[in-house]
């Protein structure tokens, strides 16, 4: 039988009293802003060894450096199209305008014009704030990071469809891939491909690919 709600507080309130009285405020009022612990200290040393073997150790050279210049030139490759001047020319290919126009087609395409006029009003600050090209370089690492997602969450989930042992495997990994907190895998990204355009593609894909892999394998079992 489930407890009511205000059992459930009462109790609350209840054990936080008698900890209250138990303790006296010892070890509960403040924490120690820093202390270098010996596992911190640990943690630390291995940091820098990981840093420093980033041109030495074969999984950088042959796995992690070639991965983080394929996305980092992919993200280059999307920021020349719309944002950076291409050679011997002082436009983008695209230019501000195109971008400006691509979106709020877009938009009013899959939305109403409302909502197309939002965008296209929301973007033109950005350019009138001197926030444009910071706001190319987030546009041109969503993009890559939804293309690329598309590219490996599709595979995935048409496996995953026609494979109930592959959804099996799959599963647990998606729900973790979902329910971590950004934060908790951005600083080993970051540590293994340098902050930079990478880590943050590379992390806004580790939530995506689960979607992608998720809709496209629901899909199959569906057809199916």
């Amino acid at each position: 039988m489930h407890l009511r709600k205000p059992y459930l507080l009462l109790g609350s309130v209840a054990l936080w009293i008698l900890l209250g009285r138990l303790l006296q405020g010892k070890n509960t009022l403040q924490i120690a802003t820093y202390e270098n612990t010996s596992f911190t200290a640990f943690v630390g040393r291995k940091a820098l060894d990981l840093r420093g073997n980033r041109t030495e150790s074969p999984a950088f050279i042959y796995i992690f450096n070639p991965i983080r210049s394929a996305i980092d030139g992919f993200v280059q490759v999307i920021r020349n199209l719309i944002a950076v001047p291409a050679p011997n020319s002082v436009i983008p290919i695209i230019g501000w305008l195109g971008v400006v126009g691509l979106i709020a087609f877009a938009v009013f395409a899959t939305s109403q014009w409302r909502t197309a006029l939002l965008s296209v009003s929301l973007l033109l600050a950005c350019g009138a704030l001197g926030m444009w090209q910071y706001t190319m370089d987030s546009i041109a690492m969503t993009l890559a990071a939804v293309l690329l997602s598309l590219a490996i969450g599709i595979p995935l989930g048409i496996w995953a469809g026609l494979s109930d042992r592959t959804l099996k495997i799959l599963t647990p990994l998606l729900d973790l891939a979902q329910i971590l907190p950004t934060l908790v895998y951005m600083a080993p990204i970051a540590l293994i491909f340098m902050i930079g355009a990478a880590s943050a593609t590379i992390a806004t894909m580790i939530y995506s690919i689960p979607i992608c892999i998720r809709i496209t394998s629901h899909a199959i079992r569906t057809l199916n």
